[in-house]
């Protein structure tokens, strides 16, 4: 599994029924960390939507990590 620790968030690789995920636990305090598993292509998704990546589904095609659930591709 690999980690990433940064500030009061950690994110860990994890792989759940629909394939590889994102664990995100946000620790702020005493109280019980926030935890939320996302896929690649929601990340990806949220990014594109808010302009922090570009989008260009014509030049990368659909993700690898899509499914018939995927409403972005």
């Amino acid at each position: 599994m690999n980690k990433l620790t940064l500030h009061h968030l950690t994110a860990d690789s994890v792989d759940d029924e629909h394939g590889p995920s994102v664990m995100l636990t946000q620790q702020e305090g005493i109280e019980d960390p926030a935890v939320i598993v996302v896929h690649p292509w929601q990340l990806r998704a949220v990014c594109e939507q808010f302009g922090f990546i570009a989008s260009d589904r014509k030049q990368r095609g659909p993700s690898p990590y899509c499914n018939a659930a995927c409403l972005g591709c």
